[in-house]
């Protein structure tokens, strides 16, 4: 499990996953065990990127502090 899968979807709507950085946008998605909110319209349900692979520069340059440390965590 990488740490971005283990961020919880309050983290990542404040840090990386509220918009889309190119255009703002977002749009209402069925989040699991929590209803509708307001995300990147490219954020799965399941609070993974549906995109990955192929996100904006913007994306693959931000830097999230907890990413880094989740990521020293060994499980």
């Amino acid at each position: 499990m990488s740490a971005c899968e283990r961020c919880s979807l309050e983290d990542k709507l404040l840090q990386c996953c509220g918009s889309y950085p190119m255009t703002g946008e977002k749009r209402a998605i069925m989040a699991s065990g929590c209803g509708p909110i307001n995300a990147c319209p490219h954020l799965c349900p399941q609070g993974m990127c549906g995109i990955y692979e192929h996100r904006p520069q913007a994306c693959r340059e931000f830097f999230c502090d907890s990413y880094a440390r989740l990521s020293l965590i060994e499980y």
